[in-house]
């Protein structure tokens, strides 16, 4: 049997109340604080400086993988299977 104690059965009564009690709390109303901040300016520096190299990056890979089967499709050998 799982339990095979009373212990353990008050031990998981205990644990489960203290989860569930914990999660049954009221969202809070305050209002988020007003700030200067440029979300704008954030997110357009974010694009220009990780997604969009990124995005290069991956595309450079996806040639270059392209490439290699290209390559290795019209010659079948291990030097083009190697690259």
């Amino acid at each position: 049997m799982f339990l095979k104690s009373s212990r353990h059965a008050t031990i998981l009564l205990v644990v489960c109340s203290v989860l569930l009690l914990s999660c049954s709390g009221s969202p809070s109303t305050t209002d988020p604080p007003d700030d200067e901040f440029d979300r704008a300016l954030m997110l357009d520096n974010f694009g220009r400086a990780v997604i969009i190299p990124s995005y290069e990056a991956l595309q450079r890979a996806v040639d270059a993988l392209e490439t290699g089967t290209t390559a290795f499709a019209a010659d079948r050998t291990e030097a083009t299977l190697s690259d």
